[in-house]
């Protein structure tokens, strides 16, 4: 048994564009605690993605409780710890792993980079375990359809992400490679 946060997150480091991949070798939880992944687990994914000529960054994944919307922000976090991204979920599963001893990997692609700001219908749209409400997000299209653009374009950015994480799902056999 082991845990896995594996999605996709907000680029706190100016270098990492959105679908950079972020194996983590820690996650630094928003009252600061610092949480190693499993070291054995992250080297033997990480000689997975350079047998497959896959480029990754390693280094801090930052949570946070709601998202990061501006580059101010981003730059702010980035200063202040060094991490490479932000999410909303890989903390309390390295939480979650380091209470049940059992090995915790995160993995993360980057949606959004340090300098894209979120649009609001976006912020709308992601509820407090940073997972999509699609429900949410239709309810602020009809009200404001002149959002879609918007949408549009984080959808268009965050394109490289998504791609990249079934890249690495298929090299390195999980969910049987099939996301």
């Amino acid at each position: 048994m082991a845990v896995l946060s594996f999605g996709v997150a907000g680029g706190l480091d100016p270098a990492l564009a959105p679908g950079a991949l972020v194996v983590a070798s820690s996650v630094i939880s928003p009252d600061g605690h610092e949480i190693a992944t499993s070291a054995p687990w992250r080297a033997a994914l990480q000689a997975d993605l350079d047998a497959a000529g896959i480029p990754y960054a390693s280094g801090a994944i930052v949570g946070v409780e709601a998202p990061i919307d501006h580059p101010d922000p981003k730059r702010t976090i980035f200063e202040a710890t060094g991490g490479l991204c932000v999410d909303m979920e890989s903390h309390a599963a390295m939480r979650a792993a380091l209470l049940g001893g059992i090995p915790g990997l995160a993995v993360r692609t980057i949606a959004d980079s340090a300098a894209d700001a979120l649009p609001d219908i976006a912020i709308t749209a992601i509820g407090s375990r940073g997972e999509v409400r699609i429900g949410a997000m239709i309810d602020a299209l009809l009200r404001e359809p002149g959002d879609l653009p918007d949408l549009l374009r984080l959808w268009r950015v965050s394109r490289p992400a998504f791609a990249s994480l079934r890249r690495v799902a298929a090299v390195a056999g999980l969910f049987g490679g099939a996301l």
